[in-house]
């Protein structure tokens, strides 16, 4: 991916991306808040040094203790913050049976 220019990753937690939640760890739910959040945590560094890469599952509440947001939270979590930076489009990448690194047998 350095070869073809893109910038070196910024790993965040869902927390440090602006994802806030209720205090139900297991099943929280996303709060509304999270929306401006994220927009003020993530869209300043798009276009920049690094590529934000966000890790799924997880926010914090509003007093920073971390939730987990049970099953398919990666997938909602991917789904809330496309829909805060205003994303042409969110890419899935947990429906497989682990990372692929070539074609699959066929």
């Amino acid at each position: 991916m350095r070869e073809a220019g893109v910038p070196p990753s910024l790993a965040l937690s869902g927390c440090e991306a602006g994802i806030r939640t209720t205090d139900r760890h297991g099943c929280a739910a996303v709060l509304p808040e999270s929306r401006t959040h994220i927009q003020s945590h993530v869209i300043p560094l798009l276009g920049g040094d690094s590529v934000p890469v966000i890790m799924g599952y997880m926010g914090c509440t509003g007093d920073g203790i971390v939730t987990t947001l049970g099953r398919s939270g990666s997938d909602y979590s991917a789904a809330i913050v496309g829909a805060a930076i205003d994303a042409d489009e969110i890419w899935i990448w947990t429906d497989v049976d682990g990372v692929m690194t070539a074609d699959p047998p066929g």
